[in-house]
């Protein structure tokens, strides 16, 4: 009875002291999104001609591999074998790979907008949800983002980049640098989907 009563008296403050916990989690994860979106939108090669608002995007979804990120949520998170973190990742050309994504889009996802077009659609979208006065029907919107780098697809989401790239090779034979480049991320693309595929996608 005792220790019931202990317990019940020390409940408020182990909420209290998780609830901070979990303040300062989000204040580290928000950092970590302004550090990433700061340094890529200095680098011309990353973010010379993206909005603030897609590269903080493109910086959550480069954080799903960033050791230190996950465990600010998730203490006991593991790497998975699956995965090809950035210390093991080979370098690419993210411009290439922007036409890699632009063609899996027209192809594959018609419905989708350009990247930009798909942020201010969720911006809009959200800004209307929070006009609305009953919070039990909010719905926040993600804007339909391909991923950022080929070492964050799934296997069938590869196999799409892989005939994406033959398509694009082919069409720029001529272009020895493009066609270098493309090169380089069909190794990548081809490593990954068979590193995915023994690990059971």
């Amino acid at each position: 009875m005792q220790k019931k009563i202990i317990l019940i008296l020390l409940l408020p403050i182990l909420l209290s002291a998780c609830s901070i916990d979990r303040t300062n989690q989000d204040r580290l994860r928000l950092l970590s999104i302004e550090e990433c979106a700061e340094e890529r939108a200095g680098n011309s090669a990353f973010g010379g001609d993206k909005s603030s608002q897609l590269i903080r995007k493109e910086c959550e979804q480069m954080l799903v591999l960033n050791e230190n990120y996950q465990r600010m949520s998730n203490r006991s998170y593991s790497k998975s074998a699956k995965l090809t973190y950035p210390e093991n990742q080979k370098y690419f050309n993210e411009n290439t790979w922007r036409l890699v994504t632009d063609r899996i889009r027209e192809r594959h996802y018609p419905q989708y907008l350009a990247p930009e077009e798909e942020v201010a659609r969720a911006m809009a979208l959200n800004e209307k949800q929070a006009q609305i006065g009953d919070k039990s029907v909010l719905r926040v919107y993600e804007p339909r983002l391909l991923p950022v780098s080929p070492y964050l697809m799934n296997w069938r989401e590869l196999g799409k980049a892989d005939d994406s790239i033959s398509d694009l090779m082919y069409e720029n034979r001529d272009n020895k640098q493009l066609y270098g480049s493309l090169a380089v991320l069909r190794t990548i693309v081809i490593e990954e989907r068979i590193k995915k595929e023994r690990s059971g996608h």
